[in-house]
């Protein structure tokens, strides 16, 4: 089993570099969770009725915040990503953009462990696709405790991630093996790709079917693809690499419900935008983005 007290590892895991973080933004999950949060993040600028101020956990390269300042060139943007490498290419692009020197600030951190500096009350504090990352859920809630307590009374904290089809095809597997077996929970073998239940294996998920390549084409093949990440011979090789990356996905990928009970936990009131609201805007949309939005 993965050692859960290895966040920093997990955060980076993948080998992410700048180039092929941005190709990664190109996938069209990203860009529907971008555009709803793009929508969600101005309308409570506008609302604010002065500069606001917005703390990014996770922020990446920070395009969504490019588009912001151009349309909002007063606002402070904090921004928190684990990568130096992206900091600074996030920030160059940021305060090029931005009026004033101080304006904005990028600071290098494990976001599960981050302090939104209790001196500033956020007017939005947003985390896309870097959550899941955080393993332990009682350090996930500790984190969302603290963005709750320096959110402005009229803030709000917006998170995005994906509720992937391979993690919930999995946990079923997980939910008839319990069943069989009598209420023993299956450990996972992550050499084989198998659940070990009692000494019996049963495969996570079959990485020939069409099912399984139908996922990997349209999810993570064109990002490989684009970024060089892997240039194997063959289509076996990648759907084993990609199959085995997105089996360790499964442990730490929550759904929907999951993330809105840990929020409900710190913050008072929690809004789901569904995935169907969100491919009425997306109709290619294939996969399964999770937008969530606290406040209190």
């Amino acid at each position: 089993m993965p050692n859960r007290a290895e966040p920093d590892r997990l955060a980076n895991a993948g080998g992410w570099s700048t180039d092929n973080f941005e190709a990664f933004g190109k996938l069209p999950v990203l860009s529907a969770i971008r555009s709803a949060e793009y929508e969600l993040l101005s309308a409570r600028f506008m609302a604010a009725g002065r500069p606001a101020r917005a703390l990014s956990l996770g922020i990446g390269l920070g395009t969504i915040y490019e588009r912001l300042l151009r349309d909002f060139p007063e606002t402070e943007v904090c921004g928190v990503d684990l990568d130096p490498a992206m900091l600074d290419r996030c920030g160059g692009s940021l305060r090029n953009l931005s009026v004033r020197d101080d304006q904005v600030v990028m600071k290098q951190a494990n976001v599960a462990e981050f302090d939104p500096m209790s001196a500033v009350q956020w007017d939005v504090i947003e985390a896309t696709l870097s959550l899941h990352h955080v393993l332990d859920s009682e350090a996930l809630l500790s984190l969302f405790k603290r963005c709750s307590k320096n959110l402005d009374p009229d803030g709000i904290f917006v998170l995005g991630e994906i509720d992937i089809e391979v993690a919930r095809f999995v946990e079923a597997t997980k939910q008839r093996l319990i069943e069989v077996y009598g209420g023993v929970v299956p450990e996972i073998d992550y050499q084989t790709g198998e659940f070990v239940t009692n000494g019996d294996r049963v495969p996570l998920l079959d990485r020939k079917s069409d099912v399984m390549k139908s996922i990997l084409v349209r999810s993570a093949m064109p990002l490989l693809v684009e970024s060089a990440q892997y240039a194997p011979d063959t289509w076996a090789a990648t759907a084993d690499q990609i199959a085995q990356m997105v089996i360790r996905c499964t442990e730490f990928y929550r759904s929907a419900d999951s993330w809105c009970n840990l929020l409900r936990e710190a913050f008072r009131k929690v809004i789901l935008i569904t995935t169907e609201e969100l491919k009425a805007k997306n109709p290619d949309l294939m996969d399964s983005p999770v937008i969530i939005v606290a406040s209190n």
